[in-house]
């Protein structure tokens, strides 16, 4: 089995409480703002749903600089 190339960022406590923060936004919901105010007209692949998740998980991860 081969290890994801994120596993040494992420550990069991980290993904559970990314897992609990995302259940506060609703995909569907999220997805019709989304289309309401057309916030993805001009994307070309990186979505708004893509960028909050990559935001998100930037903003929990352990990752310190040294």
């Amino acid at each position: 089995m081969n290890a994801s190339p994120l596993s040494c960022f992420c550990n069991m406590k980290n993904i559970s409480y990314f897992e609990h923060i995302m259940k506060a936004f609703p995909r569907q919901y999220f997805d019709s703002l989304v289309q309401q105010f057309q916030a993805d007209k001009y994307s070309k692949g990186f979505t708004c749903w893509h960028q909050l998740v990559f935001m998100l998980s930037w903003l929990l991860s352990p990752v310190y600089v040294h």
